[in-house]
């Protein structure tokens, strides 16, 4: 049976396409096997003698197979054992004997009749299974008429199933073109449907993005416009005399700041001249006693502060 080929396939390669119907126009079946011509004939003669051999050695190999599986009777049996050597017959006679006995097909005369019986009730059971298959609607005990015609039988089966699949590959490549038909009105239908939404809503969108990028653009002229002004209200509010006082001022605080440092280290020296050391996190007795005279000291100062007063205050009323 010849693969299935698209029809796009065959349309876009003209070559194949003649090529592919001359294979299943002239030179090849619907299944695949070359027609018939001269030579096949003779072919075709020529196999059904191979099929008659075949046959005829396949009947050679069931009575080879049913003689050796089937077990011949009792009668039998006793007539073979009736008919064995006696002992008083030569060795090279009873060898001879019983070799012979050993050789396949040596009691084929005997047992003729009971394996062509067997055959033969093996081979209609057959035949009775394939007539109800193949006749599945017919009366029971009518079915041994169909025996002769199962050849014919299986014959128009063969030829009906090879019909089928050759509808059954039809169907399958006209769905596969029907199928992708249908691709392609989808794929139009869509493209057709974007080109209406596009002429309908087109403008809309190319509105949308014009003032999307004039919203844009004005940003950056705010943006550009802010930097501007930061930029004059810094020359206005820092003016070069400005800019000249607060660097004056800067350099006074960091000289401040120095001699704040400086003063702070020499206080710590004259307090260590004292015996107070202010890395000991003020923990001694000296420091201690020096914090309070500290604190007298300011008392008495003020008390002295307010006697000034008073007695300036006496002097202004006399």
């Amino acid at each position: 049976m010849l693969p299935p080929v698209d029809d796009h396939v065959l349309e876009n390669n003209p070559d194949f396409a003649r090529l592919y119907k001359i294979l299943t126009t002239t030179v090849l079946d619907s299944n695949g096997t070359p027609r018939r011509t001269k030579e096949s004939k003779e072919n075709e003669s020529i196999k059904k003698q191979g099929n008659q051999h075949r046959l005829i050695a396949a009947r050679q190999h069931l009575l080879e197979q049913a003689i050796a599986t089937v077990s011949p009777d009792e009668q039998a049996r006793q007539a073979q054992g009736s008919r064995a050597p006696s002992g008083s017959y030569a060795s090279r006679d009873s060898i001879h004997a019983e070799h012979s006995e050993s050789l396949p097909l040596s009691d084929l005369a005997t047992l003729a009749p009971s394996l062509a019986q067997l055959v033969s009730t093996n081979l209609h059971a057959s035949a009775l299974d394939l007539t109800r298959l193949s006749h599945p609607s017919s009366n029971p005990a009518s079915v041994q008429r169909h025996i002769p015609a199962l050849e014919n039988d299986y014959a128009s089966l063969r030829d009906q199933l090879e019909a089928a699949r050759a509808r059954l590959l039809t169907n399958r490549l006209r769905a596969a073109s029907a199928l992708t038909q249908l691709l392609h009105m989808y794929a139009e239908i869509l493209a057709r449907l974007v080109r209406r939404l596009e002429a309908k809503h087109g403008p809309v969108a190319q509105s949308l993005e014009l003032r999307a990028a004039e919203v844009a653009l004005l940003a950056q002229k705010t943006e550009s416009e802010a930097a501007q002004t930061l930029v004059g209200l810094q020359d206005e509010v820092y003016s070069p005399e400005v800019v000249s006082a607060l660097r004056t001022y800067g350099a006074h605080l960091r000289d401040a700041k120095m001699r704040g440092a400086e003063r702070v280290r020499n206080m710590q020296r004259e307090l260590k001249e004292y015996g107070i050391d202010a890395d000991d996190g003020g923990s001694s007795a000296k420091e201690k006693m020096m914090r309070d005279m500290a604190k007298a000291h300011e008392e008495i100062g003020r008390q002295v502060d307010e006697v000034t007063l008073d007695l300036e205050r006496l002097q202004t009323r006399q």
